[in-house]
């Protein structure tokens, strides 16, 4: 069968980013022509998308939904209408091909979308390596495959969830799938995975449903292999670990790290890391090994703060990280960011003077390195905070709502810290340039 794989439209304001997913996809896809269309490169992207369609006349298509939105309230970009358009498209011009969609934005929304949106014919929920290429063996008996929404005489109906893959017996990354020259070689645009799954349970992050609880590793030997295959064949030398946390299993990393020193390859990457197993150590392993930018997530600056959000980590060890990027001459040239939310659960007034100062203080001591970043939470299904929002409500809080506008409500304001929101929000918004939705 020809297939034609889409990444949806993330906005002109966005950097580009290779979709790593879709390829990971395609790589499994060995039995059939497969194409994949990043709508992202194209100034105008829905007049490429039917030039493609038309062109190509694919037997199916699929659409990956990456995001719902951008998660910035003074910024809000709603990526979701635009996947919406991008169905419309398809089905407009190609009516007769199978519409499969799948993607994190898509499977944490899945019996809504496919309710709300009577182009798609199919949806791959959570991870889509065995899931898509079983449903095109299968797409006149799609109760068959597990891990997949269909409709059934009018009805949306789920076959069941399937076990998460281990990521060692899935296919090799076929890179050639999607074009690396299209892609500003910068640090954020390619992204390598090393891990999928988190063990924490921070109150607003959807990883652990996304991916499982329980940390499925690639063999750090095998990650190499595929940077290497990067440099040699492609050379992409600057890249992103997209694991939800790169430093944990710290044994992990670290082999990954000596790995990278080992190959003697030139290359620079960032990645997410946990402060509690940021030792220093394992930093200097990390930038020795190329490692030019480290993002935390400790999103709270106070002991109070850190206990709210389930962080696990504590305002010590916090200063503790600061201080060996500010002091450390190894380290004091590498890019560090700190993310920080305001208003969150259970979080005080002096809570939010401590996230303020904090910010303040990486802002002015980093200037040029980095910094703290600071937002609000996006509510999203199948976390904790999701819960607290909604109470004992009956009518609960609209996550995909019609409106862009409308999106203003998904985010989380603390009701003990309500008569501080607009001022904040007002001096954020002064302080940030402005986005088109």
């Amino acid at each position: 069968m020809r297939i034609l794989l889409v990444q949806s439209y993330l906005a002109k304001e966005d950097v580009r980013l290779y979709p790593l997913g879709l390829v990971c996809v395609a790589s499994s896809l060995n039995n059939h022509q497969v194409c994949i269309c990043d709508l992202n490169l194209y100034e105008d992207p829905f007049a490429q998308l039917e030039k493609q369609l038309l062109e190509y006349r694919p037997d199916v298509v699929g659409v990956s939904l990456r995001n719902i939105d951008n998660q910035d309230r003074i910024n809000t970009v709603y990526y979701y209408n635009d996947f919406v358009r991008t169905i419309k498209r398809i089905k407009a011009v190609a009516p007769k091909v199978r519409l499969i969609v799948g993607g994190a934005g898509y499977s944490m929304f899945a019996r809504e979308i496919m309710q709300r949106n009577g182009e798609i014919d199919f949806g791959v929920y959570l991870e889509g390596e065995p899931t898509f290429p079983e449903l095109l063996d299968n797409l006149d008996d799609p109760a068959a495959v597990r891990g997949l929404y269909y409709r059934e005489r009018g009805e949306v109906r789920f076959t069941g969830e399937r076990e998460p893959p281990e990521l060692d017996s899935l296919p090799r990354t076929q890179r050639s799938y999607a074009d690396m020259s299209a892609y500003d070689n910068t640090i954020i645009n390619i992204g390598v995975e090393s891990k999928r799954g988190c063990m924490f349970d921070c109150i607003y992050c959807n990883y652990p449903f996304l991916n499982g609880n329980t940390i499925r590793r690639r063999d750090p030997k095998n990650v190499v292999d595929e940077i290497e295959d990067m440099v040699n064949e492609y050379g992409i030398r600057r890249f992103t670990f997209v694991d939800p946390i790169f430093n944990v299993p710290i044994d992990h990393a670290n082999q990954i790290c000596r790995e990278i020193i080992k190959r003697n390859l030139d290359v620079s990457w960032g990645a997410y890391m946990h402060l509690r197993y940021a030792t220093e150590q394992f930093l200097l392993t990390a930038r020795e090994a190329g490692c030019e930018a480290f993002i935390f997530s400790p999103d709270g600056a106070s002991d109070n703060a850190l206990k709210s959000l389930c962080k696990r980590i504590t305002e010590a060890e916090l200063r503790k990280v600061y201080k060996l990027f500010r002091t450390n001459e190894k380290l004091k040239d590498a890019f560090v960011l700190f993310t920080l939310m305001l208003s969150p659960p259970g979080g005080t007034f002096r809570d939010l003077v401590k996230t303020l100062w904090f910010h303040t203080k990486a802002k002015h001591q980093l200037r040029g390195r980095g910094g703290a970043i600071m937002g609000w939470i996006r509510i999203e299904p199948k976390t904790k905070v999701h819960e607290l929002a909604i109470g004992g409500s009956k009518h609960g809080i609209d996550l995909l709502p019609e409106s862009a506008g409308a999106l203003e409500n998904t985010f989380y304001k603390n009701p003990s810290l309500r008569m501080f929101d607009a001022a904040i929000f007002h001096l954020m918004k002064m302080t940030r340039p402005s986005k088109k939705n």
